[in-house]
């Protein structure tokens, strides 16, 4: 009995704390995401990150883009990245993460407000979290997004900054995409703007998994 219990243990345990759909710390020679625009690079360290790494810089083009493809019929999706950028302040520049449900709603480091500012068009359009960032400096941020409730929050440091409503079309998201851009038509290249990125963590909500264990061990014991 007590080793049915544990094996049920090892399988569940690696669901809830092994489960994800994207975990990229670019250090593999395969590359799970697609580049829509630009062409962002992979370095061996970056600012305060001391790993391989995604580096965003728009020495060639204005636009660099990258694509994680999900649609995974879930409806709590978690993503987490560390962040960090370089001259990315007080520029004409914001570097954007997208949800596409095909609906696109957004968050974005405006580099003139110097802050993270959402954007969801059927929940009163654009939303400042007052959080201020800074350049050299790594950031956590975690996105938790309930497409139930139709909410989202974003921490930073694993301090919640900002929420709002989530909208989706299809009832679940398509695609993630991480982009440094413009944010003002006057903006041209600008090579002395960096931004780069790591650990990339794409997770259904671990709630549900460790329900599905809960519930695994009450089976196992009527049986």
């Amino acid at each position: 009995m007590k080793l049915g219990y544990t094996l049920i243990c090892i399988v569940f345990n690696s669901l809830v704390f092994g489960a994800s759909f994207y975990d990229i710390d670019f250090s593999e020679s395969t590359r799970p995401y697609s580049v829509v625009f630009g062409s962002p690079r992979i370095q061996n360290s970056f600012g305060h990150i001391s790993n391989n790494c995604l580096v965003f810089n728009p020495k060639s083009s204005t636009y660099e883009q990258i694509e994680l493809k999900l649609g995974k019929g879930q409806k709590t999706y978690q993503l987490s990245f560390d962040i960090e950028t370089k001259k990315l302040t007080n520029s004409k520049y914001a570097f954007t993460v997208l949800f596409d449900t095909p609906t696109v709603q957004t968050f974005s480091l405006h580099g003139m407000l110097n802050d993270i500012y959402m954007f969801n068009p059927y929940a009163g359009g654009s939303k400042r979290t007052f959080f201020t960032f800074s350049d050299n400096s790594l950031m956590h941020i975690d996105v938790d997004i309930n497409l139930m409730s139709s909410r989202w929050s974003i921490a930073v440091n694993q301090n919640v900054i900002g929420s709002s409503g989530f909208h989706s079309d299809t009832g679940d998201i398509r695609s993630i995409r991480f982009a440094l851009s413009p944010w003002s038509g006057t903006a041209g290249l600008d090579n002395s703007i960096y931004v780069g990125i790591d650990n990339i963590l794409v997770t259904p909500e671990p709630a549900t998994l460790i329900l599905m264990c809960a519930g695994a061990f009450i089976l196992r014991k009527k049986h």
